[in-house]
C-alpha cells in the first residue's frame, strides 16, 4: 500500500539504516532496546525527526528538543500529542516513512 501511494518504506538491516533520510518513523513494537537507543544520533540522520510511537515504548525516554513525538499507543504518557496533532501530521506530505518493528 505504501509503495502504491508513492512512499518509500525501508525495512533496513538496522535501526540506523531504516531511519536514514526518513520523514517519519512509526514504532510498532515495544522492543526494550529502543529505550536505550541513541535517539539524538538516530533522529539526526532523519530528514524530519518525527516519531510516531504506536506502543509508547519511548514515553519516558529523553528525546532531542527538535523531535516531534506522537505517543499514540497503549497506556498513558507524560508527553501526549496536542489535540488534532495527528490529523495535522496526516495532512503533511511525506515521501519516506520508516516502520520500526
Amino acid at each position: 500500500a505504501a509503495a502504491r501511494a508513492g512512499l518509500r518504506v525501508p525495512c533496513g538491516a538496522s535501526l540506523e539504516a531504516a531511519l536514514l533520510d526518513a520523514d517519519a518513523a512509526l514504532i510498532t513494537t515495544a522492543d526494550p532496546a529502543y529505550r536505550t537507543a541513541d535517539w539524538a544520533r538516530l533522529t539526526a540522520a532523519m530528514r524530519a525527526p518525527v516519531l510516531i510511537d504506536g506502543r509508547n515504548v519511548l514515553r519516558n525516554v529523553p528525546l532531542p528538543a527538535a523531535v516531534r513525538y506522537y505517543p499514540i499507543g497503549v497506556g498513558s504518557s507524560r508527553r501526549t500529542a496536542p489535540h488534532g496533532a495527528i490529523q495535522r501530521m496526516a495532512a503533511t506530505p511525506v515521501s519516506a516513512i520508516a516502520t520500526v518493528h
